[in-house]
């Protein structure tokens, strides 16, 4: 269960998933056993507002003790007003700072593989379909078929975080589509803006019924490469027109409409199509 993230005193609105879960832990506890049940409730100890806040409550310390005392202090009031509501303490309580160097090398080798992959199709294509580099794809290139390709893609796929991402997006009853990774190397022209419903016609349905679940594996930002959405888009229920492409591309709209993502490796970016 994604638990708080300790940053500041709970409220009412944290409470509700507290009691929620608690009544389910308890419910499973009688009628499978404890020894049967494991409640796993995650800290969240790395997030901006931790940084900000610790950066204003204790300027004159080092950023990262500056966060362990914003961190330590909101997470024991936390554990006690969970206490006072009578909640039982779950079977495990990770911090996310535990597990960064895992994250990071499951990053790295999805990078790797991704970059080995792309390098084995470039040495087995025929000579009528290799590119020079002023020749290569503009918009980047596509490699799929990539769960067959080696296990660290089905490690991916079933990660906890992106399977809870998926089927809160979703619903729990959603469906994989397609795993693919997308490779932009070097200068490459930018996307056009677009959804993600292909071959959808407009209008499209009020509600989701596509999710993108993307693993970052390098640093995005408007200068290395990045995704730009259009905050509250997804209200127009259709595809963007040629005048809705931002004018870096050549449509009409103002830049300034575009929100670029701003990802670290081992990010998930989440939306819906």
């Amino acid at each position: 269960v994604c638990g708080p993230t300790v940053y500041d005193f709970a409220h009412i609105g944290n409470a509700r998933p507290v009691i929620v879960f608690d009544v389910l832990f308890r419910l499973l506890r009688h009628l499978y056993g404890a020894e049967h049940v494991i409640y796993t409730r995650n800290i969240t100890d790395v997030d901006d507002k931790i940084n900000d806040r610790a950066a204003r409550d204790y300027p004159d310390l080092l950023l990262n003790e500056a966060i362990r005392k914003v961190t330590e202090g909101t997470n024991a009031q936390f554990q006690a007003d969970v206490k006072a509501l009578g909640c039982l303490e779950p079977t495990h309580q990770p911090r996310a700072t535990e597990h960064i160097r895992g994250m990071l090398e499951v990053t790295q080798r999805l990078l790797d593989k991704v970059m080995e992959i792309a390098r084995q199709e470039d040495d087995l294509a025929v000579e009528l379909n290799k590119h020079s580099d002023a020749e290569k794809p503009a918009y980047g290139r596509q490699l799929f078929h990539l769960l067959e390709r080696d296990p660290v893609f089905v490690e991916a796929l079933m990660n906890p975080a992106v399977r809870t991402m998926g089927s809160y997006m979703m619903g729990l009853s959603y469906r994989l589509f397609s795993m693919v990774a997308f490779v932009k190397e070097g200068s490459a022209r930018s996307t056009h803006m677009h959804t993600d419903s292909v071959g959808v016609p407009t209008p499209l349905p009020a509600y989701g019924a596509v999710c993108n679940v993307s693993w970052i594996l390098t640093d995005y930002t408007p200068e290395n490469g990045t995704l730009g959405m259009v905050p509250g888009s997804h209200r127009n229920c259709r595809h963007p027109t040629e005048f809705e492409q931002p004018k870096f591309i050549g449509g009409g709209m103002d830049d300034s409409m575009v929100t670029p993502v701003m990802a670290r490796p081992g990010s998930l970016a989440v939306f819906t199509g």
